[in-house]
């Protein structure tokens, strides 16, 4: 199933699109949303909704280079969050695992850099009002999306999860 959105790119009055795919397995629900101005992929990012559980958790989180700084994630990122929250989520999750495009596959990123993106993504997200996990919750949340990730071939690290502060507050 696709789900379009439109938007003007406020740079260069270009049509910014946002194609979703939906698919479901073993009652959890997949989506991807696919950011493009015209005919150029520019972005996108995955999530997860788990119904039972009313939890969602977004990743793969990815903008072209060329695009980055304009506000095309911001838009692709808030886009995905409101659409958890309109599909009923009380519990939200990000997973900031940086990886970059090279030879046409996404790979993740490693050694320093890693680090320094870690820190770019954590404050995005802290932007978009989401903290890190701690405590028991952090625990319980970290090792029930390993086992999810694994299941569905994720190369994400559980440990590094952020909450959207929004459903702390719903506890």
């Amino acid at each position: 199933m696709f789900f379009f959105v439109n938007s003007w790119a406020c740079d260069n009055q270009l049509p910014r699109t946002i194609r979703v795919q939906h698919t479901t397995d073993y009652g959890v629900h997949s989506y991807q949303y696919v950011m493009s101005i015209g005919d150029q992929e520019i972005g996108m990012l995955s999530s997860i909704h788990i119904p039972i559980l009313h939890w969602c958790v977004l990743y793969d989180f990815f903008v072209q280079p060329a695009y980055r700084g304009q506000g095309h994630g911001h838009f692709l990122f808030a886009h995905a969050v409101n659409q958890a929250e309109k599909a009923g989520a009380s519990k939200m999750f990000v997973q900031p695992g940086p990886f970059e495009l090279v030879a046409g596959k996404y790979v993740s990123v490693k050694g320093a850099q890693r680090e320094i993106a870690l820190k770019r993504l954590v404050r995005f997200y802290e932007s978009h009002q989401f903290t890190r996990l701690s405590g028991i919750m952090w625990r319980c949340v970290s090792f029930f999306l390993d086992i999810i990730y694994r299941l569905a071939s994720i190369d994400e690290d559980p440990r590094l999860l952020m909450v959207y502060k929004n459903a702390m507050r719903q506890e």
